[in-house]
């Protein structure tokens, strides 16, 4: 995978979605694999858009006829899955969503969270010199793996993810164990962007947060679990198309 490549958010159950098995009844497995080829192409457009006036070099790339193309299109956005904007280019309102949230976390820049976790990885683990403590090789060893971990490269979205929360977010920022990167990207597949931003929101607003809590990931989903927040992965295909969270955000596919 390319090192600058991003993740999308792809419903567990997206092939039963009654539009999508709309588009599967009209064109078979080959439309709901030219959708999602649409999708990933809309999501690595600055715009978030495919042209309609370029359909031809992508049918190519797809390995289909340029009048395929235009049929599949033409009928995602009859049944609402696509959209046609202002100047007769196809897009997707969840697209248009999820590279808002990207590019709300990229404007805050990355700059600080790099200052602020490059610094706590200075003061990671380890005892000063002389320690006589029988552990001491033991804890040493520990030490190498985390600098081990520390040498990982981390993902531009997750370093945007920290700054972030340094930024709008900063109480968040300050418990004990704060996000892993394996830890936000679990959660993005778990809730929705606007429910992460919504939680982070909450927290932060927390009084004595970091004396109450040290794990941002274990109290983001243990209060998910008191508002009722329910996984995707957890919720009957029926649910997860038509139900609604406690805070009004919609679980559906959200085209």
């Amino acid at each position: 995978m390319a090192k600058d490549a991003y993740y999308f958010q792809h419903d567990y159950n997206a092939r039963n979605d009654d539009k999508i098995l709309e588009l599967r009844s009209e064109f078979g497995l080959m439309g709901y694999g030219l959708f999602w080829c649409i999708i990933e192409t809309m999501n690595e457009n600055d715009d978030g858009t495919i042209k309609a006036t370029l359909i031809g070099g992508l049918s190519m790339g797809y390995g289909c006829t340029k009048e395929e193309l235009k049929n599949v299109l033409d009928f995602c956005v009859k049944i609402k899955v696509l959209h046609l904007n202002e100047d007769g280019n196809y897009y997707s309102k969840r697209v248009v969503q999820h590279k808002g949230f990207r590019q709300a976390l990229s404007e805050n820049g990355k700059a600080g969270a790099l200052k602020r976790w490059s610094k706590d990885s200075d003061t990671i683990g380890g005892l000063s010199g002389g320690n006589s403590d029988p552990n001491a090789n033991k804890r040493k060893g520990n030490k190498r793996k985390e600098k081990e971990i520390e040498a990982t490269p981390l993902t531009e979205e997750f370093l945007n993810f920290q700054s972030h929360i340094e930024k709008q977010n900063s109480n968040v920022g300050k418990i004990q164990q704060p996000f892993t990167e394996t830890e936000y990207y679990r959660l993005t597949d778990d809730y929705t962007f606007p429910q992460i931003l919504e939680m982070l929101e909450a927290m932060h607003n927390t009084k004595d947060l970091c004396k109450k809590y040290t794990s941002a990931n274990l109290t983001f989903r243990n209060w998910a679990k008191r508002r009722g927040w329910v996984k995707k992965e957890e919720q009957p295909a029926a649910e997860t198309k038509t139900g609604y969270f406690p805070n009004g955000i919609r679980t559906d596919m959200n085209f």
